[in-house]
């Protein structure tokens, strides 16, 4: 059945399905950036006893306003940064260059969000940093601490990003990076069986290294 919704009220971007306990489903015009409506179904939900009433659907890009339903704006600023992970991905980038690059769609977020959302998403193995490698004080050349972060299976960047074969080799510096990446990710599961970790190097002369396996004893190789 169609929802009733103020005349004034923003247009559609989504659908809500009320299934219940009734042998046919009921489709109606979701309302997700009218607030009325989405508060409605969001209480019906949480007062509810058992799972499956309602299915909601809504545009992958809603536009970014105060009207818009907060749960989609997660989503999106999500979205978009996991996105902006993936085209920095295996680089120094921190905080305030990804939240540069996600309000290019996200006008309002700033580094400090965008700090918050990376750490949630490194507690759901989405992200993972890998830090920065301190061996001692020896060398003159100052070594940078910023860590590099990657998404915890390559493949998740090349689907954010939406590159396909023939751009990536058109483009060896994002596939250097990807291809950095994935010898993190192996490194870092051959170095765990023996308890290691595998952080990067660079000195302030430019000087790197991609990945360093550290073991506890403090034995080394890069």
């Amino acid at each position: 059945m169609a929802a009733d919704y103020p005349a004034d009220a923003a247009r559609p971007v989504g659908i809500v399905l009320t299934a219940g306990h009734s042998t046919a489903a009921e489709l109606a015009e979701g309302v997700l950036r009218e607030p009325q409506l989405s508060n409605l179904v969001r209480r019906r939900i949480v007062s509810a006893d058992h799972p499956g009433l309602f299915i909601l659907t809504a545009s992958a890009a809603p536009a970014d306003d105060s009207t818009r339903q907060t749960g989609a704006g997660r989503f999106l600023r999500i979205s978009q940064l996991i996105a902006a992970v993936s085209r920095n991905i295996a680089s120094q980038a921190n905080y305030t260059t990804l939240a540069n690059d996600v309000r290019k769609v996200v006008s309002a977020i700033i580094a400090e969000t965008v700090a918050a959302y990376i750490g949630v998403l490194e507690r759901l193995f989405v992200v993972e940093r890998q830090l920065a490698w301190t061996p001692g004080p020896r060398s003159r050349a100052r070594l940078r601490t910023s860590a590099k972060s990657h998404l915890t299976d390559p493949s998740l960047a090349t689907a954010a990003m939406g590159v396909t074969f023939e751009r990536l080799k058109a483009d060896p510096n994002t596939t250097g990076r990807l291809f950095e990446s994935a010898a993190f990710h192996d490194l870092t599961v051959y170095a765990s069986v023996l308890c290691g970790q595998v952080p990067h190097s660079r000195d302030s002369n430019g000087h790197e290294i991609d990945a360093v396996i550290v073991l506890p004893d403090g034995r080394w190789a890069g």
